[in-house]
Parts: C-alpha cells; structure tokens; sequence
C-alpha cells in the first residue's frame, strides 16, 4: 500500500504520513485492508476529518497519487543553525563541510545557512544496494523515491528497503543528535558500501576491500574519503 501511494500523501505528495480508511470508513472497516487505505499527511486528513476536502477526493487522489506522478515523496529536516555531527560507521564527522566522499563522489555535503539564525543545509545523494538512487536531499529537501522497494519515515528516521528484511539505509536527522547512518549496504559505482554506527567495509568489484572504524575528524574539509 504503501509503494502504491509513492511513499507519501496521495493529496499533496508529503512524506510524513498517517493512514486513512477510504473504502469503507474507519468505522464500517471490519479489517484492515491495504486495498481500502491510504496515505494521507497529518494537514490533509485533518481536512478529511473536518470535512474541507471530500472522502471521493482521496479516492480519486488514491487511483492517480501525486507522489506517483512525480516519482518521490517528500519533506524537509531542520537541523538547527549549529554545525551538525556526521555519523557513519564508527566514524564522527564535525566541521567538515564534505563529511563523506567515495571514489571523487561528495555523498554528503553541508554547508552553512544562506541567511543569519537560519538552518545549516544539508545535501546528499543515497543509493540502494543495486546502484539506484533511493534518497536525495537537496538543501534540507529529501526525496524518497518511489521506486524503492519500501521506504517509511517514523520515529524520527527514514528507512529504505531494497527486498522483506533487507535495509538499504536508515538515517536519522535532527538539531539534537546530527545526522546519523545508523545502517547503509548502498553501491556507488564499483564500490559496495556496508555498515552501521560502528564499523564500515567497502568492497571494490576488483576484490580489494577496507574496513574501519573508530574514528573521529574535527575541522576539515572532507570528513571521510573512501576508494
């Protein structure tokens, strides 16, 4: 159901997203079927429970979602005016306007806020484990593709999965705890990326492959170069 609606409300395309019983209501749903739910945000059911936008709306919005047609779901992160820190296996990135970079690749990128009290703006580029882009964040904009195999946003992280189990990426991002990668297996080019908070291998198609962790970067311009 969820792959469906492209991952996001089926209204406005918006990523953070609760579910809406559609056919039949809520209240005359003897189960729960994904084929008589939605996807909706929290704004627009508000406007489905308050009656300012109609029941056949979503389900003409359901046949047709936006999220479908633009091919992601989306929404943005604040992370504060602070530097944030950069996470990625047993790696803490600060200061580093580049924090991880793979083979010449910028993967992630933050950069400073364009107006004074506003927030820092974080960018970067995810794939999954075969080689697609699965999320993209542009200026703290991110895009879940609605080509993943699955993706869900919850409990402050953003999950992408590549097939039943298997976890592409789990990211978490906030003005309290920075960016976190708390589980990638994502391929760059000739290059297979796989870890957690703790450890990090990266495996070349040419068989060679590095292992680390541990490790902490202060104040400088690329945090993390892999390849």
């Amino acid at each position: 159901m969820r792959q469906a609606c492209g991952y996001g409300c089926v209204l406005c395309g918006a990523a953070i997203v609760e579910y809406e019983h559609v056919d039949p209501v809520f209240v005359d749903a003897k189960e729960h079927s994904p084929d008589g739910i939605v996807l909706l945000c929290p704004q627009c059911h508000a406007k489905v429970t308050r009656g300012f936008v109609s029941k056949e709306r979503v389900k003409e919005a359901k046949a047709q979602p936006i999220s479908q047609k633009r091919n992601y779901a989306h929404e943005f992160f604040d992370l504060g005016s602070k530097q944030p820190n950069f996470v990625l296996g047993g790696a803490s990135i600060t200061n580093a306007p580049i924090p991880l970079e793979i083979h010449g690749y910028r993967v992630v990128k933050i950069e400073p806020s364009e107006e004074e009290g506003g927030p820092v703006r974080f960018s970067g580029t995810f794939f999954n484990s075969h080689g697609e882009i699965s999320l993209q964040i542009t200026d703290n904009e991110w895009r879940a593709y609605s080509g993943n195999w699955d993706f869900e946003a919850k409990g402050g992280e953003l999950i992408v999965r590549d097939a039943p189990g298997s976890i592409s990426l789990r990211l978490r991002a906030s003005s309290d705890s920075g960016i976190v990668v708390e589980k990638i297996n994502m391929r760059v080019g000739a290059y297979q990326i796989i870890g957690g908070t703790d450890d990090l291998l990266l495996k070349a198609d040419d068989g060679s492959q590095i292992q680390c962790g541990g490790m902490i970067a202060d104040n400088c311009r690329i945090g993390l170069s892999l390849g």
